[in-house]
Formats: structure tokens, C-alpha cells, sequence
């Protein structure tokens, strides 16, 4: 049986699609919020399809390149997990959460990926650093 790294290798290069962990995976390790999608959850710029072999089966949710960023980094992980709740769910609490689980660089790294946030996510941010509700 192909391990699940092999299976995403495999779906990367057949297709050129690029994966990333699911952003749902982070906000929970971050203590964000107490869903847990469970193990085997990725975003794809590929098409959205469940794969299963054997015991093991990944489900590949379709999202645009642009929430697609490097997961090895704690800042990537932290603007996935930031992506995943969306507007609605993200307040300063999520931030300061954030900035307490985060060292300087990375904080710093986390707000130099800007240009991958979505409109509200810098001005929230922002707010935060600011010292403004």
C-alpha cells in the first residue's frame, strides 16, 4: 500500500496541482478551535476527489493557488489555519493566539505574506499590531 505522502507525490506530478495540509489541520494543532478534520485532509489547486487504497483514504479539497502556501514554516501554517476560519471566526483573540504561539521571525513572516491574504485578514492584523479593536 502507498503511503500518503507517496499518493500526494503521485497526484503532484501526473497532474501539476500543487498540495498543502488542510488549513482546518493547523487552526486545530494552533488551538484556534476544537474541530479536528482528522488525518488525510489536504487542499489542491487539482480537482476536488477522494482517494482511498486499501485502509487509507485522502480527501483533496479544491481551493484557488492562492491559499495554497508553504505549510513547512509556522507562519504558512498559521495563514492556512487563518484561511480555514474565514472573516467570520477571526477576531484579536485568534491573532493574539497566534502571536503568543509564534516567535518574532515568524510573527514577522506571518504579516510579510500579505499579499496571499484575503482582504480582511491584513486589516485585522493589523488592528491587532496596532493596539486597536
Amino acid at each position: 500500500m502507498p503511503t500518503a505522502i507517496q499518493v500526494i507525490h503521485a497526484l503532484q506530478q501526473a497532474e501539476g496541482c500543487a498540495v498543502a495540509q488542510h488549513g482546518a489541520v493547523w487552526a486545530h494543532k494552533f488551538g484556534l478551535t476544537q474541530d479536528d478534520p482528522g488525518t488525510g485532509v489536504y487542499w489542491t489547486s487539482g480537482r476536488a476527489r477522494t482517494v482511498t487504497f486499501g485502509e487509507l483514504t485522502l480527501s483533496f479539497k479544491h481551493v484557488p493557488s492562492s491559499v495554497l502556501v508553504p505549510g513547512d514554516r509556522p507562519a504558512g501554517q498559521a495563514l492556512a489555519a487563518l484561511w480555514h476560519l474565514g472573516a467570520g471566526r477571526v477576531n484579536p483573540t485568534t491573532f493574539h493566539a497566534l502571536r503568543q504561539q509564534l516567535d518574532d521571525e515568524e510573527f514577522g513572516n506571518l504579516h510579510r505574506l500579505v499579499q496571499q491574504m484575503p482582504r480582511w485578514m491584513p486589516s485585522a492584523m493589523n488592528r491587532l499590531l496596532l493596539g486597536r479593536p
